[in-house]
């Protein structure tokens, strides 16, 4: 899975965890779990009731960037094609949560002062459009009602979220190196050698055409896209069938059109005829009247 390469692991580390962005690329690969060049993964399927079971796409453990011998909690998640905001955010919450609840099971003798930072980065490849290129981080934070201080500087450290939108651009850069990373892996239409030739020469990031070919087969990246996919061939089928109805009425306004006309032409017929006859007694009058003055 191209998202667990530990130099792709270091680039979302830099660029979306604090504590991590002043720590040199090299010495983050080195410090990522793991001897080769993809990351070792603790558990990604989180406790839950089956119907509502947590699978992460990665999650791993990591020094903390302050030194000493704590760990951070790092999960990333990519999602397709965006649900609501509400269910959005009710997602990242639960996702962030089971992670923090993990660190503590049923009958543990764990302490609360050992709980390890945790940190979610969520990843929307195609974000609703006000968030395309786009980078929140939400911290919990404490606000005064008597007394105290607002607002302390690191808020509550325990636990924090970055939500990621991605451009549908790959090809212009947003000014934010994450990002453009990012966008050259799942957005827009380019070529998978063109992906693989920007990611290599400008970021060196080395991928192989077959991983960067999986890049959309990713857990519920994939879902996503199948139910987007669902969605669009309903909505083309929609647009299908109206555009036909339309048609169907202009055809039968052109039908009705020419009924009329034809009913025009058939009244316009039978006065000729009317009048045709009208003649042919008048000249077989005169003729007649020219016999008559003959004889």
């Amino acid at each position: 899975m191209v998202i667990r390469k530990k130099d792709i692991l270091s680039e979302i580390l830099i660029g979306a965890v604090p504590g991590f962005s002043g720590i040199p690329r090299e010495k983050l690969i080195r410090m990522l779990p793991g001897d080769g060049d993809i990351a070792d993964m603790r558990e990604t399927v989180l406790d839950a009731p089956e119907e509502k079971k947590v699978i992460l796409d990665t999650c791993f453990d990591i020094p903390a960037p302050e030194g000493g011998s704590g760990k951070v909690i790092v999960a990333i998640d990519l999602q397709g094609y965006s649900q609501t905001v509400e269910e959005r955010e009710a997602r990242i919450m639960m996702y962030a949560a089971k992670l923090m609840a993990s660190q503590m099971p049923p009958g543990g003798n764990r302490k609360y002062s050992d709980l390890r930072r945790v940190h979610c980065v969520w990843v929307e490849v195609h974000p609703p459009t006000e968030d395309y290129n786009s980078i929140y981080l939400g911290k919990m934070s404490y606000s005064s009602i008597h007394g105290g201080v607002d607002n302390p500087a690191d808020g509550f450290p325990l636990l924090s979220i970055t939500r990621i939108g991605l451009g549908q651009d790959s090809s212009t850069s947003t000014g934010n190196r994450l990002l453009d990373i990012l966008n050259t892996l799942w957005a827009g239409e380019i070529k998978i050698a063109d992906r693989i030739e920007k990611l290599e020469e400008k970021y060196k990031i080395s991928v192989s055409n077959t991983v960067v070919r999986g890049l959309r087969s990713m857990g519920s990246l994939s879902e996503d896209f199948t139910r987007y996919g669902m969605s669009l061939g309903r909505k083309m089928s929609e647009e299908e069938l109206k555009k036909s109805a339309e048609a169907l009425k202009k055809s039968e306004e052109a039908r009705q059109e020419l009924d009329v006309k034809c009913q025009v032409l058939e009244g316009e017929k039978q006065a000729l005829e009317v009048e045709n006859g009208e003649l042919k007694g008048k000249i077989l009058e005169m003729e007649d009247k020219t016999q008559k003055i003959q004889a």
